[in-house]
């Protein structure tokens, strides 16, 4: 409610100190407001432009190879070639999805309880997932075959060694190495002070 002195004001036609205050306020607001709208429209330009560059290239490369694979829900973050020629996709969405050569998806392995981001094709068969944990064997029938504990985080890369071992690096700084056949960790790798990304 306005106050007597304020009530005089607006009949003055004088603003009160309260009333500039407020219109200050909502000024810096739509100045914000306006701000990021121009940012987010000159981001999205600059992403149709990198585009409008980017696919004429890549058609010329392969116009054969243009495809898109729709079927997760999130991010796509590991991609692998099976030994049957299909391509295995794992995604944030907790899923590995199985796609045939004309895009169509197959088989989708549901299993893990948090984000799938590693992915390795093994030499006998098999896939080895990961991500949230646990590594998790499948075969080309989409069954979980075994399911390996060990790291204290997420999972970021898998690896098949020459000597049959699997070798597993982890946000936990270590890298692990796995018997396929029993599923037991063998050696703990230690003395990275940060995740290990890569193998």
């Amino acid at each position: 409610k306005c106050t007597r002195s304020e009530e005089m004001l607006k009949f003055l036609g004088i603003e009160s100190k309260a009333e500039k205050e407020r219109k200050e306020k909502e000024a810096a607001a739509k100045l914000v407001a306006e701000r990021k709208q121009r940012e987010t429209a000159a981001r999205r330009a600059t992403e149709r432009k990198k585009q409008e560059v980017l696919n004429p290239l890549v058609a010329r490369i392969n116009p054969d190879a243009l495809s898109t694979l729709s079927g997760h829900t999130d991010d796509v973050r590991a991609l692998a070639v099976l030994s049957n020629g299909l391509l295995a996709s794992g995604s944030y969405d907790k899923t590995i999805k199985i796609w045939n050569a004309s895009g169509i998806c197959v088989s989708t392995l549901s299993g893990h309880s948090k984000s799938v981001i590693s992915l390795a094709v093994l030499s006998n068969g098999l896939l080895a997932t990961s991500g949230d944990g646990p590594i998790t064997l499948w075969n080309m029938e989409g069954s979980s075959v075994l399911t390996m504990w060990g790291h204290m985080g997420a999972i970021w890369v898998l690896l098949e060694l020459s000597n049959g071992l699997l070798a597993s690096g982890s946000s936990d700084n270590t890298i692990k190495l796995w018997n396929l056949e029993s599923g037991s960790s063998v050696e703990t790798l230690s003395g990275h002070t940060s995740s290990v990304r890569a193998l």
